[in-house]
């Protein structure tokens, strides 16, 4: 960035990646605790890498728990609730870590119901721990399994804050492919593009130190990419439910043509939600003179922090153009129409393995919502609509948190 010498005033920005307004954000992030810290990237090859975080990455967390074994002992003889009793695993087993939960006790000190506070990191289904809170005699330990996990492998995270110029090629977008069980500081991941100066050994924390991750979004899987060279739209055929909506920017990766690499502005969206869902959208790729045939294993990243088109009115605060509300790790769809706008109850695909808890706060297309009773872990969940200035609408798309 630098100043024009030819107009007083004029400020020139030669690399937008290194904007004022980039830079403040990434300010924010990093004051606010956003992500999570970095300390080592290990390149297998120019594409496919592992991070090792500073704390528990948060992923692969348990939404879901069953008593295999109430036990007896837990609490102090009454019947009641105790909070953030730990769950560990037992003597050798490898399991994820970091989990609590609220417990639900009879007079005897068994545990009759169970529900997760913190889910914790790396955990999968099966997984036997044991509950940890305070106890009395006699007591016999109680084992509960990991009935649900919500599995991030697929979702995109984006690292920032690789200071050093020859490996700012690190600074991009990653596809997670891999959480092993008992792995709470590692990810497996794929990078959105080549990385030309990847280090086999390690970038270690001197290159790693400022630098962090967060989620994005669910991956976008792409079954098909048509391009017309006159018109420069290509209308993209979507696996799984996009989410997206116009004026959104969208990462595309993976094809074999170059063409059909890099950030692209969503222009329309073609969904039909019906018994049977199909989901469509189509981005501007610019006006060319040939329309080669898509190959390869194509995904649309979500970009997180960007700069998205389109500009907001005092009647359409375009959130999904303009704001960019920050992912806390579930994407899902909506079980059934919003009625009305006014409508105060939803309900949400696959809720039984989501953890939605009381104060939770949810993106429906232009609109946020929150969580405002306390859940069963059954539909419907009664929320308040039109939060922190959006809008209400009946609608139904995807749902993120």
């Amino acid at each position: 960035m630098f100043c024009s010498i030819s107009l007083i005033g004029e400020v020139v920005v030669n690399d937008v990646r290194s904007s004022i307004t980039k830079e403040t954000v990434n300010k924010l992030i990093r004051d606010t605790d956003v992500g999570v810290g970095i300390v080592d990237i290990i390149s297998v090859t120019g594409t496919a890498h592992t991070i090792t975080t500073s704390i528990d990455h948060g992923l692969n967390k348990v939404t879901a728990l069953t008593i295999t074994n109430g036990g007896t002992g837990y609490g102090s003889g009454t019947a009641g609730d105790l909070y953030n009793a730990r769950l560990v695993g037992i003597g050798t087993s490898v399991t994820g870590l970091h989990a609590s939960a609220k417990i639900t006790v009879d007079s005897a000190g068994t545990i009759t119901a169970i529900k997760i506070m913190d889910g914790g990191s790396a955990y999968g289904i099966g997984n036997t721990l044991a509950v940890v809170v305070s106890t009395f005699a006699p007591f016999v330990q109680s084992v509960v399994t990991v009935s649900s996990i919500y599995n991030n492998v697929g979702d995109t995270l984006r690292v920032v804050g690789v200071q050093s110029e020859g490996y700012a090629d690190y600074n991009d977008l990653y596809r997670i492919t891999g959480v092993n069980v008992g792995g709470a500081t590692s990810i497996t991941v794929t990078s959105a593009s080549t990385v030309s100066n990847s280090v086999s050994t390690g970038l270690g924390v001197t290159l790693t130190s400022g630098s962090y991750l967060y989620l994005t979004g669910e991956a976008i899987r792409i079954n098909s990419l048509v391009y017309t060279a006159s018109s420069g739209i290509a209308t993209v055929v979507t696996a799984n439910s996009h989410g997206l909506k116009v004026d959104q920017k969208v990462r595309f990766t993976g094809a074999n043509q170059n063409q059909y690499l890099g950030s692209f502005v969503v222009t329309q969206i073609f969904d039909v939600l019906a018994a049977t869902p199909s989901y469509s959208f189509s981005v501007n790729i610019g006006i060319g003179t040939t329309a080669p045939t898509a190959t390869g294993t194509l995904f649309a990243f979500r970009e997180g922090y960007t700069s998205n088109n389109g500009g907001i009115t005092l009647s359409n605060e375009n959130l999904n153009g303009r704001m960019i509300p920050s992912y806390a790790g579930i994407t899902t769809t909506l079980a059934a129409d919003i009625v009305t706008a006014a409508t105060d109850q939803i309900s949400i695909t696959g809720i039984a393995n989501l953890d939605v808890n009381i104060g939770d706060y949810f993106m429906i297309d232009d609109e946020i919502v929150r969580v405002k009773t306390t859940t069963t872990g059954s539909n419907p969940v009664s929320v308040f609509r039109g939060i922190l200035g959006t809008k209400p609408t009946n609608t139904l798309s995807v749902l993120t948190q």
